[in-house]
């Protein structure tokens, strides 16, 4: 009786664990998310900065 209540309490920690496993890898997926959205953002930002330097300077030397 014993040995099946220590299996349970087993049982128990372990379906703890990997609930906790899983809500952390919920929460590093969402934070790849937001560092790929960052990522994308201040890409397209740098780009439009670099057009507007190129067309400043092609105007300045026209």
């Amino acid at each position: 009786m014993d040995e099946l209540h220590a299996i349970q309490t087993q049982l128990q920690n372990m379906t703890k664990e990997i609930t906790s496993s899983r809500e952390e890898l919920k929460s590093m997926l969402k934070k790849e998310e937001i560092e790929e959205l960052i990522t994308s953002t201040i890409t397209t930002i740098m780009a439009e900065i670099e057009e507007n330097m190129n067309n400043k300077i092609e105007h300045l030397v026209s």
